[in-house]
């Protein structure tokens, strides 16, 4: 719930606000600024109006593993330089314990090499770099895995 007042266009209203009509996507503050008549200035006052959200999580659907709903997304790792001429760097966040892999393929899909195969710890990142006089210029598509998490992305090497 919330009020004020020096609303409307002779700013001598009052207003209220429920929950449900700051939940609607209809809610707004609008500040509007009109030109003076003949001298003057224009004078344009808000306050700080802070809103308090409260939500809940609502509870996992039957059948599905508490385990599942908190599995943390694999962050977008970083690769540089993209495209690339001698050497390639993937940086990843491992998104839980455990082992990760980190794979290169043609655009064939035929694995090439893997270019990282270790265990790791949630939250620390990793850095693998490769580069090969022998890979010739093209399409490349790298996959990281750890546990239950999947990216895969595309590099260009250069010739």
């Amino acid at each position: 719930m919330g009020s004020g007042n020096n609303g409307g266009g002779f700013h001598d209203q009052a207003y209220e606000w429920t929950p449900d009509m700051v939940n609607a996507i209809t809610f707004g503050v609008s500040i509007r600024s009109y030109p003076p008549v003949g001298k003057g200035s224009v004078q344009v006052c808000y306050d700080l109006v802070e809103v308090t959200v409260e939500f809940f999580q609502p509870a996992a659907k039957a059948g599905r593993s508490s385990v599942a709903a908190e599995a943390k997304p694999l962050k977008k790792p970083i690769i540089y330089p993209n495209p690339f001429t001698t050497k390639a760097n993937i940086q990843f966040t491992a998104s839980e314990s455990g082992r990760a892999v980190v794979e290169l393929y043609n655009i064939a899909g035929t694995k090439i090499r893997t270019l990282f195969s270790a265990n790791v710890v949630e939250g620390e990142v990793y850095n693998t770099s490769f580069g090969d006089a022998l890979l010739t210029g093209g399409v490349y598509v790298y996959t990281i895995s750890n546990g239950k998490q999947k990216h895969t992305g595309k590099l260009i090497k250069l010739d």
